[in-house]
Order: structure tokens, then sequence, then C-alpha cells
């Protein structure tokens, strides 16, 4: 009864774990580490409750024991959840024509590699200059460790306050 229920055992997680893998790119990260987690946490937890009862009640009865609930459970488990196939799923974000790119307008449009130009203007009072300044480098520091190509901090000469 060991020896199909580890077979059963094998064949279920690697259906988990290849039904993770075939999952979109954005979810697939996500899947998989909520099934090591529970994996993990099963195993550990696990040995702990079937180790204390091999002391308590010796190894064979709590071989037999675990038999019969790795059985019990693997056929209470396989009536109520019918696993379907990951084709039939559809993973497309809601919204998805949200993260598409805005319609140029101009009819000869520059050929791009990918990279993008954001600003944002902000407008401080003179007081806090170096307090504001020291934080926009931090959040550089931040912004250039998750990946970001360039990034920099100009103040307009004509007026003090602006800075983009």
């Amino acid at each position: 009864m060991m020896g199909i229920g580890g077979i059963s055992y094998t064949v279920i997680l690697s259906t988990l774990y290849t039904t993770g893998m075939k999952t979109a790119k954005w979810i697939g990260a996500r899947v998989l580490a909520v099934y090591l987690l529970i994996l993990n946490g099963g195993l550990a937890g696990g040995s702990v409750i079937w180790g204390t009862m091999s002391i308590i009640f010796g190894i064979p009865i709590t071989l037999s024991l675990s038999s019969f609930a790795l059985a019990a459970t693997t056929i209470a488990v396989g009536k109520r959840y019918k696993t379907t196939s990951i084709d039939d799923l559809d993973f497309t974000p809601a919204g998805s024509d949200y993260w598409s790119i805005p319609h140029q307008r101009s009819a000869n449009r520059p050929k791009s590699d990918g990279q993008a130009l954001i600003t944002i203007e902000h407008r401080i009072d003179p007081k806090i200059t170096d307090e504001f300044v020291q934080y926009m480098q931090e959040l550089g520091h931040i912004l250039k460790s998750k990946g970001l190509a360039y990034w920099g901090l100009f103040q307009d000469p004509a007026d003090l306050s602006h800075y983009i």
C-alpha cells in the first residue's frame, strides 16, 4: 500500500509541478512559489506528526496508519477534485489593453529598442532643497538596482524650486 501511495504521490506532485510550469508567465512563478511552500510545509509538519506517532505507538503501527491515511485521502481528494487541461484555462489578464502601447500619431515613427523616457516634474519649497535632493538620490539608487538604465535629477536654473 505504501508503494502504491508513493507512486501516486510522485505522479500527483509531477502533475501539479507541470501544471504550474505550463501556466502563463505572469502567474507561473506565484503558482510554483505557493506549491513549494505547501509541499515543504507539509513535509515538515508530516515529519513531526508521524515521528511523534512512531515514538508513541511504534513503527509498524504508525506505518500501517499512514498507509490507510494515504489511501483514504487519495480516494477522498480524487473524488472531490478533478484536474482540467491547462490549455482550456484562460490566463489573459483582465483589461489587457491597459498595458498596450499608445498609438503614435506620427507618420514616420522612429525605430525603438524598447526604451522609454519618463519625466516627472516637481515643485518644492526651496527651504527643503537639500532634504529633497537626498531623498531623490536614494530613490535613484533604488530604481537603478531594479534595472533602470539611466536616472538623473535636474534643477531648472531659472526657477530653483523646479526639478525634473
